[in-house]
């Protein structure tokens, strides 16, 4: 008796097992015989760990197929291609031939072969895509934009002949996730199955010679490329997307009703997404996360109270963003400036930590302490060091630790801070030690952080003239990617700024992330 599924008896040791059969060419059939199980089981467990297409013929190329699969009774009944079978026949003619019926044929295989009810901003969005040959769709994260891009692709394979479907992400391994989820709907369906006759790592080919092909931007594959749809997607985050877009738009040139679909969440107003969304040739539709009604709305909110309002509007509520303004909006500096002296020794009811920002060739050395207590957070001083050697600020920083309790301090790691960190390291304690590696992403998520604690009012700054000089010309600039690059102006300092943040970061903790499902089955 077959055994049934169970996740707890698929260990690391049964998974390198089948990795090898499949390494070996072993069939599906032959991997289910040996571990006494279904050839089902085996293709849960294959997709579950994305063991997709290890063997040279794929994954799919093993299944014993009937003579005709889905994609080519289609043909045949189209008048496409005559071929002779006694084909079992799971779907009717009728059934087969309604799934070419625009919308309604596409509403009907998702329902009937994958069992997916579509939601109503599912089809609005579908929609835009048939009727026009250029569309792009500015959708939150977790909406569902990806779950629909495989669903249609999938369709459009299995109902038109010969069709070239292209899959293109910023990177190769985002590239995969629409494809992963092509995968996953042929992995649902046995008739779905029958129509592979080739998969690789990133490619599928069907028995009416549709194709699937996943890429990066990156690669020189895009360019001779024959395509009738090219799907790209998080277009915001593309690196040259000027080169990507000159590259895509002649393989689209020589077949007849050949489309160009862009899905994104939104970033500046400048680039590619921003001029398609502009442009009277694409059709358009937006939508939030919440259109979405399998999200979770209770961790919608914790993202709501952990991201600064602005990267939420976002990412989230599918709003543009202006490409240049300043950091911290001066309501929110004066929302957070309370008047108080700074304390000269600890409370015991507090928690202190420490940034240090070391200073160069025009700039001061700072130290600056924060307290928390219980996520409220104070700066309780801020040193500034002028024109003191290194070995002498590196004994003052000790002395000050000790005084404060520090529970543990970030120094920024790089030039000539490095051997004064290392010294502290040496001298002082290496374990409350926490380098700081500043690079461009580093130093956005550590200010986002910042500028969050302040949106929810969990920080208070003092009346420090050079620290609100800081904060009120510290400017950012969101690239036609998306990243937020920070930069003071020109004209001034970020010292204090700097030693705030990398104290401020000491005291955040990252917030769990759990997986959200977007689709469903009835």
């Amino acid at each position: 008796m077959a055994r049934k599924w169970n996740e707890k008896i698929w260990n690391k040791r049964k998974i390198d097992l089948i990795k090898e059969f499949l390494q070996a060419e072993k069939s599906i059939d032959f991997i289910a015989s040996h571990f006494k199980t279904t050839p089902e089981n085996i293709r849960m467990v294959m997709s579950r760990n994305k063991l997709y297409s290890l063997s040279k013929q794929g994954v799919y190329s093993h299944i014993k197929k009937p003579k005709l699969s889905i994609s080519q009774r289609i043909m045949e009944l189209c008048g496409l291609e005559v071929i002779d079978s006694k084909t079992p026949k799971y779907f009717s003619d009728e059934q087969l031939i309604s799934w070419r019926n625009g919308l309604n044929g596409f509403i009907s295989f998702s329902k009937e072969i994958l069992n997916v009810e579509l939601q109503e901003y599912q089809i609005e969005i579908v929609t835009k895509m048939f009727d026009n040959r250029h569309s792009v769709s500015i959708c939150g994260r977790r909406s569902g934009k990806t779950f629909l891009c495989a669903l249609y692709v999938l369709w459009r394979a299995i109902i038109n002949p010969s069709e070239k479907i292209c899959l293109i992400s910023p990177s190769y391994e985002s590239s995969l996730i629409i494809f992963r989820q092509v995968l996953e709907f042929v992995a649902r369906s046995q008739e779905l199955r029958w129509d592979i006759s080739r998969d690789t790592a990133d490619e599928l080919e069907f028995r009416n010679k549709s194709n699937i092909k996943s890429l990066s931007a990156q690669s020189l594959a895009i360019r001779g490329r024959e395509n009738s749809i090219v799907v790209i997607d998080e277009v915001s985050s593309l690196e040259n997307e000027e080169g990507v877009m000159a590259s895509i738009s002649p393989s689209l040139a020589s077949r007849k009703g050949s489309q160009l679909i862009l899905i994104s969440t939104p970033r500046a107003r400048m680039g590619i997404l921003w001029e398609a969304w502009n442009s009277p040739l694409y059709a358009k539709s937006k939508y939030p996360s919440t259109a979405n009604k399998f999200l979770d709305l209770e961790w919608l909110e914790l993202e709501k109270q952990k991201l600064p309002s602005e990267i939420f509007q976002m990412e989230y509520e599918a709003e543009w963003c202006d490409a240049t303004d300043m950091f911290f909006p001066s309501k929110l500096i004066n929302k957070c400036i309370k008047s108080y002296d700074f304390v000269q020794s600890p409370s015991y009811d507090r928690l202190y930590y420490a940034g240090i920002d070391i200073g160069r060739l025009h700039d001061s050395s700072v130290l600056c302490i924060v307290s928390n207590n219980n996520g409220e957070m104070r700066v309780e001083n801020i040193i500034i060091l002028n024109n003191i050697p290194f070995q002498n600020q590196i004994q003052r920083f000790m002395r000050i630790f000790d005084i404060y309790r520090v529970q543990q301090v970030m120094i920024e790691y790089a030039g000539l801070s490095m051997p004064v960190v290392e010294q502290l390291e040496t001298e002082w304690h290496k374990s409350k030690i926490k380098r700081f590696i500043p690079t461009i992403r580093t130093k956005e998520e550590n200010f986002t952080k910042l500028l969050n604690a302040m949106e929810k009012g969990n920080l208070t700054i003092p009346k420090h003239e050079a620290l609100l000089t800081e904060m009120r010309n510290f400017q950012y600039i969101h690239t036609a990617r998306g990243i937020k690059l920070g930069h003071r102006n020109p004209s001034h300092h970020d010292d204090c700024l700097d030693a705030l943040q990398m104290a401020v970061n000491l005291i955040i903790k990252p917030i769990y992330r759990p997986y959200i499902t977007f689709g469903s089955r009835t």
